[in-house]
């Protein structure tokens, strides 16, 4: 191929195909994970948290709740990356070694949004009410409420934690109508989860827990943890917050100089945290 403008316009469009038909297709679990903000702005304050409303029947005035008074604030932090291709890859025609290089930049940025949900998992930073996400001395009115234990994976400890979530209260004592069905584990747990999840019988007893919920294994937690969390609502545990999306760009500057053309990908994002009460975590260690 001839180094031409034209050529090179072409290879720009060639690639970028190849990029956003790579990035369409890659799984994108942080969807089903998280709760994705697109926003315009550097940060972003999530207040709003700290109101988990109730319908009530309408009779005389409106009863206006008074926001609660938190703050919550999810900045955004900047991300790249970027490959290369040589001058000589497209002298000789060769792009074959080109598609797998720019396939990947598509899949490590998928990955990034991936991978946020198992650092939050792992890091446990403060959420909208001052305290780590998984805590034990969250507040429901004046009460202390837990969403943090040393429960190992078994059927029991599964079915004891899911019981509890179901049965969290507000403070005006209606149900938060908590329904768990995701059940996050750290590698390790693969064949436990498996056994606890799929298999109709553990021992010689039915097993209560089969199809309870669904289960997926998270690379970053640590040995033995695992998270139970409620990912039926519009709001989920997690917010994903995108400020600018990831799109390919080319920097040809150092096609005279060097035989190169740059190709990369920049974004602006962040993670954190919603309500509490839709997840709990465990740290696998202690037999009931």
């Amino acid at each position: 191929m001839e180094i031409t403008l034209e050529n090179i316009v072409a290879l720009d469009k060639g690639i970028k195909k190849i990029y956003n038909d790579t990035f369409k297709d890659c799984p994108k679990n942080y969807l089903k994970q998280a709760t994705v903000v697109e926003t315009k702005n550097h940060s972003v304050d999530y207040a709003w948290l700290g109101d988990f409303p109730s319908m009530r029947e309408w009779v005389g005035d409106r009863d206006l709740k008074e926001l609660t008074d938190h703050k919550y604030t999810i900045s955004k932090k900047d991300w790249e990356a970027s490959v290369t291709v040589y001058r000589d890859d497209l002298l000789f025609d060769n792009l074959g070694m080109v598609t797998p290089r720019v396939q990947n930049l598509a899949n490590t940025v998928v990955e990034h949004y991936n991978s946020y949900i198992g650092t939050l998992i792992t890091t446990n930073k403060n959420c909208y009410d001052g305290k780590a996400f998984f805590s034990k001395t969250h507040k429901i009115g004046q009460e202390n409420v837990s969403n943090k234990s040393t429960l190992m994976l078994n059927s029991t400890n599964l079915m004891k934690v899911y019981s509890e979530m179901l049965n969290l209260k507000k403070e005006n004592g209606n149900s938060f109508r908590i329904k768990p069905s995701k059940l996050y584990i750290a590698p390790n747990l693969l064949s436990v989860a498996m056994t606890i999840i799929n298999s109709d019988v553990i021992g010689s007893s039915t097993n209560i827990t089969k199809n309870l919920v669904e289960f997926e294994v998270m690379p970053d937690m640590l040995d033995n943890s695992w998270v139970l969390v409620d990912n039926t609502k519009p709001i989920k545990p997690f917010i994903i917050q995108i400020t600018k999306k990831a799109k390919i760009e080319k920097s040809e500057n150092d096609l005279f100089k060097s035989k190169k053309i740059h190709y990369g990908v920049d974004t602006m994002d962040n993670a954190g945290y919603t309500f509490w009460q839709l997840a709990h975590f465990s740290l696998g260690t202690v037999a009931p």
